[in-house]
């Protein structure tokens, strides 16, 4: 740029030094430093050269864990804000969404798709403490226990030292809802107690005894919670304090530093707790502290919104915490009314984007991060601070609007500083900005085969990335207003990919700006498999069709064959769980060093897991138990995702020897289906078609799309246009795929004398699972179905029948054996789907199902019933049809008829009499196959009735 401005100025300036300014910067010193002179990013990143000492010690650390991060976000905090919420809107007198709803989604609720699931915990795999604005937990469920109340929950223990009042204020739960400047953690009080170290003992004297208390929640329903602890900080607050917390399944123990973070709600992590009143809670001990060790409230889950807005004592949202504005959150959260309401309650919009920049330097203020600060500061040296946002914007043509990116090289809040508070350069923030939009960028390309388009590198005012005292960016990530964008931003796996960018990019940052070392975490490992040591064999004979050449041509011959497979015999019995490594593509440093197995015993929890060097873990197992296990690679970066889970279970009453393959080949998550016209004048999502598959759960999906005419433009957030959806289903929880289906079919084979193993799509497919080895193999389609991204890739994945596939089913249907399938596009997706094969996919169907396509969207109702059969098979099924939050739903049955005389229709769909379920009843084979997914039945007694009428049809 300097050469081209020089060939251009007039003689009179050529021997002039020539400094050219980008709004009041040096264009050299713009120059990001992660990249050499060919523009590929430079290694310096990932050796470093010095070692990461912590510069005190950080705000939690779980204890215990079986591996050590040391290259990856330890001893780092982030402070991340996703976005707005339900806010109240004075002038309608009403609380609504910050944005306009469109395609399912609004940008309120759209970015926890990427931060709750995915960001924050890749950051927080990596060894990150992750502080949010906004309440984390998807439930609507609030236990609080705590001193001031006395309720049942709360019990304390005096030790060598006694538990006494705090000289100070404390949190209470009074009210059941707060006004203006009422702060919940000046309403109650606090307890204290000296620690049981002298300074400088790292074990408390023998004649010691320990102080304790433990809070103990009751809950209504089983589920997933996060929990919270909060304490007061003072002068001589313990910078380590023992925290247990007990739930169903195993224990965690954590190290939290009192001398940061008090009098606000700290996040532990989130554990599964049973109903009732039961040993599971939190524990703390005075016993490892060298100081003043105090305790508060206790939270368990995330709750509803207790704020309360407009005139007089006002009304509360009527909405799930999780997803109301952070100027709530923070009111709630303890902090004063100076962070979460500049505009003195007059305007809540303003409040809300203000506030997530102030809550930022109240956390770090007095940390080394900013020094000097605020009686309201938390002491937390807050390392970096994120905005996830997306942007308004559509083009009517197939294309992406991409990502903008957006730092504040001056800040005028304070002056007109270009320096952070600790004297660093604020083109840190621009360093952090860029590397995170050319991760992204470089990521979905990559992975998408597209150029994903990037958008400007900001330096505006914008309060996200302008308030914050520390290095800080604002993302604009892509469009939700945008259809082409939104094709992929519905995708969770499109989600995961963006997340780990962002992970991936803020890692780098920190690296270089530390220079130190990184190590990016490894990806989930796949080909899972569960089996049992050293099985017996059994022997039976079958007839088996052969085909033979002969002069006039093949000819099908069927004779008598002794076959082998699998079966259990008496005594002590392991389970051996195996998988494969992942190559990242992306990502070099991303390579396992070893694994975390975490195993759950039936419907309990999963433990804290147990360490292995190699991909295999053998165990013992006890009879009339079903284990179930999942996977996580890590190394010095951290720990990957959890595996798909595989489940094993051997009853103790037999009806057979023999062992069922259950197979999880529900691997999918999605996008809703999509339509778009010729013209492109119609388009949009078909959620009665096909919802999509969430990853787990999501809590973004507002309701069906309703406007699917592009020529339709905005003029109101509430008539929105092209792409404008319903508001129904704002703040509840949809359920999506959780990868743990084997135990509900295992518990089904269990219940019904069967032994069982598990393993997952990609360990058939790979030839690691071989399913001959079995008489019964239950394959679980689930809503396995051909998934495209749009037109930019023409990327089609998740075909309920690969190749891989087809022949392992082929192949165990040719010896003789049971198939069980069940799933929503069985037949439709070989049939009437992206990828087609006219011929070959119904003669599958035909040749090897003995199933014939019908239709799909066979009915609206969830009921499957028994036609008369003479094979067993009786009763009325009832499947989830409708969004909810125990099973991912079932919109779309499919219908397939018998292929030839020699199957037969053994149910069909009340509502509309079509049938449901074919049986083939060979003396070759046997196959039953299910147009609906046995796991969305409504309760396991059903699962364990069909499944058993099933075993009766392949065994009698």
């Amino acid at each position: 740029i300097y050469e081209t401005v020089k060939a251009n100025l007039p003689a009179s300036l050529k021997n002039k030094k020539l400094a050219l300014f980008s709004n009041g910067s040096r264009l050299e010193n713009l120059v990001t430093p992660f990249y050499n002179t060919s523009g590929s990013w430079a290694r310096i990143q990932s050796e470093g050269t010095k070692e990461d000492k912590p510069k005190g010690i950080r705000l939690k650390e779980q204890e215990g864990k079986p591996y050590a991060i040391t290259k990856g976000l330890q001893n780092r905090h982030i402070a991340m804000q996703n976005s707005h919420g339900w806010f109240y809107e004075p002038t309608l007198d009403r609380w609504e969404f910050q944005r306009a709803r469109l395609f399912g989604v609004v940008e309120d609720t759209y970015t926890m798709s990427y931060v709750e699931p995915f960001l924050v915990p890749m950051l927080e795999n990596a060894g990150a403490v992750v502080i949010i604005p906004k309440e984390r937990d998807w439930t609507r469920v609030e236990v609080i226990v705590d001193n001031d109340t006395q309720t049942a929950g709360y019990s304390s223990s005096d030790g060598s030292y006694s538990w006494t009042k705090g000289d100070g204020e404390g949190f209470a739960h009074p009210k059941k809802s707060y006004v203006f400047k009422e702060n919940p953690f000046k309403m109650g009080s606090y307890v204290q107690v000296e620690g049981l170290l002298a300074k400088g003992q790292s074990e408390p004297s023998e004649s010691l005894n320990e102080s304790t208390i433990t809070w103990t929640p009751t809950f209504d329903e089983d589920g997933d919670y996060a929990v919270y602890i909060s304490y007061k900080t003072l002068p001589s607050s313990a910078d380590k304090v023992t925290y247990i917390v007990k739930y169903n399944g195993g224990q965690a123990e954590f190290s939290v530093n009192q001398k940061m973070g008090g009098s606000m709600w700290i996040y532990l992590g989130t554990f599964h707790f049973k109903a009732g009143t039961r040993d599971q809670g939190v524990f703390l001990t005075n016993r490892n502290s060298y100081g003043t060790v105090t305790a508060d409230a206790c939270k368990f889950g995330g709750g509803m919104g207790n704020i309360a807005r407009g005139e007089g004592e006002g009304f509360v949202s009527g909405m799930p915490r999780f997803l109301e504005g952070a100027r709530y959150y923070l009111q709630w959260s303890g902090f004063a009314d100076t962070v979460y309401s500049v505009s003195h309650n007059a305007n809540d919009y303003t409040d809300d984007y203000v506030s997530r920049g102030k809550y930022v330097n109240a956390i770090a203020g007095q940390s080394r991060a900013i020094p000097k600060w605020g009686a309201e500061s938390r002491h937390i040296p807050v390392d970096l601070s994120f905005a996830f946002h997306t942007d308004a914007g559509n083009a009517l043509s197939d294309t992406i609007i991409g990502t903008l990116s957006i730092y504040t090289r001056i800040c005028k809040d304070f002056g007109g500083d270009d320096k952070y508070p600790n004297g660093d350069d604020r083109i840190l923030g621009r360093y952090l900005a860029d590397i995170v939009q050319t991760q992204l960028v470089d990521d979905i390309t990559d992975k998408y085969g597209f150029e994903w388009s990037r958008r400007q590198l900001w330096d505006r005012s914008y309060s996200e990335s302008r308030s914050p005292q520390v290095p800080g960016m604002l993302l604009e990530f892509l469009s939700h207003h945008n259809y082409q964008d939104m094709k992929f931003g519905l995708d969770p796996d499109f989600r995961f990919t963006a997340s780990r960018a962002i992970y991936k990019g803020i890692l780098k940052f920190l690296s270089w700006k530390n220079n130190v070392p990184y190590t990016v975490q490894p990806l989930p490992v796949n080909n899972m498999q569960v089996v049992l040591e050293n099985p017996s064999k059994r022997s039976v004979e079958t007839n088996v069709k052969t085909t033979q050449n002969t002069k006039k041509g093949k000819k099908t011959v069927t004779a008598t064959k002794a076959i082998e497979f699998d079966a259990v015999s008496e005594g002590e019995i392991h389970a051996i769980v195996s998988w494969s490594n992942v190559e990242d593509k992306l990502e070099p440093t991303a390579v396992p060093t070893g694994y975390v197995v975490y195993t759950a015993i039936d419907d309990n929890g999963f433990d804290q897991g147990t360490y292995v060097a190699e991909p295999k873990y053998r165990v013992k197992i006890e009879k009339d138990h079903i284990y179930r296990f999942k996977v996580a690679a890590v190394n010095a970066g951290g720990e990957s995702f959890p595996s798909e889970v595989v489940a094993v279970g051997v009853p103790s009453q037999r009806k057979s020897d023999d062992i069922v393959l259950v197979v999880n080949a529900f691997d999918r998550v999605g996008a809703p289906k999509w339509i778009q016209s010729k013209d492109s004048t119609i388009a949009g999502f078909l959620a009665d078609y096909d919802h999509g598959v969430p990853y787990i759960k999501d809590a973004s999906y507002l309701g069906k799309m309703y406007e699917y005419r592009r020529s339709v433009p905005w003029t109101d957030d509430d008539a929105p246009g092209f792409g404008a959806c319903y508001n129904d289903e704002a703040g509840n929880i949809i359920a999506g795929n959780t990868f743990d289906y084997a135990y509900d079919h295992g518990l089904g084979f269990m219940h019904n004398g069967y032994a069982f193993i598990s393993s997952t799509r990609s360990a058939v497919e790979s030839g690691k699972t071989d399913m001959t080895k079995y008489s019964i193999c239950d394959m679980i389609m689930g809503k396995q179905a051909q998934s495209n991204d749009g037109s930019l890739t023409k990327l089609v994945k998740y075909h309920v029948y690969t190749p891989a596939m087809k022949k392992a089913i082929k192949d165990f249907c040719s010896n003789g054996r049971n198939l069980l399938i069940s799933g929503a596009y069985v037949a439709t997706d070989l049939v009437d789907a992206y990828e087609v094969d006219a011929k070959e996919g119904p003669k599958f169907l035909g040749d090897v199902l003995k199933i014939k396509w019908m239709t799909h969207s066979a009915a609206k109702d969830g009921r499957a019933s028994a036609v008369m059969n003479k094979f067993g098979f009786n009763g009325t099924f009832e499947f989830y049809s409708e969004l909810n939050d125990k099973k991912y739903v079932c919109e779309a049955p499919d219908a397939f008829t018998p292929a030839g005389k020699d199957s037969y229709t053994i149910m069909r769909y009340p509502q509309t009499s079509i049938s449901a379920a074919v049986a083939y009843p060979g003396k070759d084979y046997k196959t039953a196959v299910f147009g609906f997914p046995i796991e969305t039945l409504k309760s396991q007694d059903q699962i364990d009735k069909l499944i058993g009428q099933t075993i009766d049809f392949f065994t009698k």
